[in-house]
């Protein structure tokens, strides 16, 4: 369990390790679509621990854009995503190119470094107690 304190509620991350996952790794919502609540993330284990450490925070800052609303799946249109307000259609689009992907690829590397070092992000991540 994690608290991000600057949202109303606390929230729920079940971390799975598959060694066969075919992509680096995933977040999931499972409670609802708009600011979810519990999350799944997986990651791939055949990775090494650095990668997978990386992956981690990535995936983490999905969650953080999840829960705060800027980044909602549409559950009808399974190519559309509303992000930060705008619907996006991601069909032919490379990952690495979308908007929230690449918020996260600049994010991961401090969001970790200042967790490792204990400082959790200036109060964004904690642990539940």
């Amino acid at each position: 369990c994690f608290h991000f304190p600057l949202l109303d509620d606390k929230i729920y991350i079940e971390i799975f390790g598959d060694e066969d996952f075919d992509i680096l790794g995933e977040c999931e919502w499972f409670d609802t679509n708009d600011k979810p609540r519990w999350f799944c993330i997986t990651l791939n284990t055949s990775e090494s621990i650095e990668n997978q450490l990386v992956t981690l925070f990535h995936e983490l800052f999905h969650v953080k854009q999840y829960a705060k609303g800027e980044l909602m799946d549409y559950i009808t249109q399974p190519f559309s995503k509303k992000w930060k307000g705008n619907k996006i259609n991601t069909k032919g689009i490379v990952t690495a190119e979308l908007p929230w992907e690449i918020e996260a690829y600049e994010h991961q590397y401090t969001l970790m470094n200042e967790f490792l070092m204990g400082n959790k992000h200036e109060g964004i991540i904690q642990e539940c107690s």
